[in-house]
């Protein structure tokens, strides 16, 4: 889970600077590269959808940076649910020991 978190800030990191520039394709290369876990994880289906939206050449600049900033703020709420579980299991194993 730990590595989960590590990546996916460094995803958000990666959106960020690509949607400064709105680079299309440094964003494409970001969510595929990002997939494969996510697939693992089940939580693809938002995932999908943005990636569907990056491909459209329809899609213009304000959509795609608003489907961006919505990307980041998913990926910052599964971040957070992943840290909040770490400390959970953290907690638990301490109980334990006890």
């Amino acid at each position: 889970m730990g590595l989960f978190i590590e990546e996916a800030e460094r995803s958000i990191l990666e959106l960020q600077e690509a949607l400064k520039k709105t680079d299309r394709e440094k964003l494409r290369e970001t969510v595929h590269r990002m997939l494969p876990v996510w697939e693992l994880l089940q939580a693809d289906k938002p995932l999908q959808a943005y990636r569907r939206t990056l491909h459209d050449e329809n899609a213009d600049e304000g959509t795609i940076r608003e489907e961006t900033e919505k990307m980041m703020a998913y990926i910052r709420e599964l971040v957070m649910k992943a840290g909040n579980e770490i400390a959970n299991l953290e907690h638990g194993t301490e109980d334990t020991d006890c």
